[in-house]
């Protein structure tokens, strides 16, 4: 038998006994549910079913400043991360140098 948990059709997210409202984090309102959709993922041979909900705000200028927010956020953190690489690679680079170096 196969669990599946359904989101509500509403602006609430259920959790055990309670319920808990989904506010927007720049102006307070009550944001509204936008869209729903499922993806079946694998994992350990299983294969699972996953409900994605996105709530967007129902001021749509709100919105779209949270969403710009969300943006630099995201790239803030994809540059930092592609800097960290940059750097791992070179000090590999380093140490292969040396190690080449203490073999002469």
């Amino acid at each position: 038998m196969e669990n599946r948990i359904t989101p509500p059709a509403s602006h609430e997210f259920y959790f055990g006994s309670f319920n808990m409202t989904n506010t927007c984090t720049r102006c307070g309102s009550t944001r509204i549910l936008a869209k729903t959709w499922e993806e079946v993922v694998e994992l350990y041979s299983r294969k699972t079913t996953i409900t994605h909900s996105q709530f967007v705000c129902p001021d749509s200028k709100c919105q779209k400043q949270v969403e710009d927010q969300l943006t630099q956020i995201r790239e803030k953190r994809e540059y930092a991360e592609h800097q960290k690489e940059i750097a791992k690679a070179e000090k590999l680079k380093e140490n292969a140098k040396a190690a080449a170096a203490r073999l002469l």
